[in-house]
């Protein structure tokens, strides 16, 4: 992973390395549905794990279409998830139980 570029900076310069001649926006159609091979589409995806240091399962490959739900997805993936408030009123009440 580059360091200093966002998410977002990443997956769009792996897109265009991928699609050159292309212009590339946030909407583009680069996966399913496209109407661009499967051996492109197995690269792009290939090439973005590569790059970004991440694994994209075919299952989860399969639900992305555009450049944006591709972000979207490694954005998710990559950013620790937040504790939900009722777990984490459960580890005060566990801690205070403790005392």
């Amino acid at each position: 992973m580059k360091s200093g570029l966002t998410i977002e900076e990443q997956v769009l310069e792996v897109v265009r390395t991928v699609l050159f001649g292309v212009k590339i926006t946030l909407n583009l159609v680069v996966l399913n549905g496209s109407g661009i091979d499967r051996e492109f589409q197995r690269d792009l995806v290939m090439t973005l794990e590569e790059e970004l240091e991440i694994e994209i399962p075919d299952k989860d490959a399969e639900k992305l279409v555009t450049v944006k739900d591709v972000v979207d997805y490694i954005t998710k993936k990559k950013t620790p998830e937040e504790p939900k408030k009722e777990d984490k009123k459960k580890e005060v009440t566990k801690k205070l139980k403790k005392e």
